[in-house]
């Protein structure tokens, strides 16, 4: 199998649509005729962060550079925008969702657009703003249904702040989805050396270990900020069939949902 192929494959974003559609539903935000129906998140609006608060808000130029390069890599390989909002918004808006998505590059914000706007279907369901989460949610503060933070936590360097500002634009009993890397021996032999340096799925430095995090430290910062946890799951990629599953170890991989209590 090409690394082509597993590339694209890595990045597939169908289990983080079952992730949000399904947690929406076990937390009560969806009816069980809602949910089975072709357009399950219709009416409620969900806002994905892109780098807002993380790559693309770090101050080192020689990091700046390298992550231009894993921007320009991905995009050129995949022929999509991992960090522009295109993986996980098109398939939200295609179930219903009124899905906004942020980052803090212009460049990328255009070119998701562009994108956007080749797909009638969802051309109106889509909106692109460039910012960060911390000036997003200077405006929209108590306005999301959900709010989805995929592959952007290990990156980020003050997670704390990071999680506020998201957590500041959920409405109390909205939903926080996070996908990330955990900080472990076993991530850093297969996420970094494995998918780095050896089969090059990724381009080498995407990820630092000492930026991951373990799902207990997410947890508590989420209950510091008015979140209870409804469930951590382990994400594993099957080589062989090329394709990921759901399980118990979160020694690599892991998602979580969390919920904004009512004050």
């Amino acid at each position: 199998m090409s690394t082509i192929k597993i590339s694209e494959a890595l990045y597939d974003v169908s289990y983080r649509v079952q992730l949000i559609r399904d947690g929406l539903l076990n937390t009560g935000q969806l009816d069980l005729a809602k949910w089975q129906s072709s357009r399950p998140l219709q009416g409620l609006k969900i806002l994905d962060v892109g780098c807002g608060g993380g790559i693309l808000s770090e101050s080192s130029n020689e990091n700046a550079v390298a992550r231009q390069n894993t921007k320009q890599y991905l995009t050129k390989t995949f022929h999509f925008l991992k960090n522009g909002g295109l993986l996980i918004f098109q398939p939200l808006a295609r179930i219903g969702a009124e899905v906004t998505g942020i980052d803090a590059s212009q460049n990328m914000i255009d070119r998701a657009n562009l994108h956007a706007q080749k797909d009638t279907k969802i051309g109106k369901s889509v909106t692109y703003i460039c910012a960060t989460i911390e000036e997003h949610m200077n405006e929209h503060k108590d306005f999301y249904n959900a709010v989805v933070a995929s592959e952007v936590l290990e990156h980020v360097t003050h997670k704390d702040l990071f999680l506020e500002a998201c957590v500041s634009t959920l409405k109390p009993g909205g939903s926080i989805f996070i996908t990330t890397l955990n900080r472990t021996l076993l991530m850093w032999a297969a996420g970094i050396v494995m998918a780095e340096y050896v089969l090059g799925l990724v381009p080498k430095g995407t990820h630092e270990l000492n930026k991951c995090v373990k799902p207990h430290e997410v947890q508590a910062l989420l209950e510091r900020y008015g979140c209870s946890t409804k469930l951590v799951h382990g994400m594993m990629y099957n080589f062989l069939s090329n394709e990921w599953f759901w399980s118990p170890n979160t020694n690599i991989n892991y998602a979580l949902q969390a919920v904004r209590k009512y004050q």
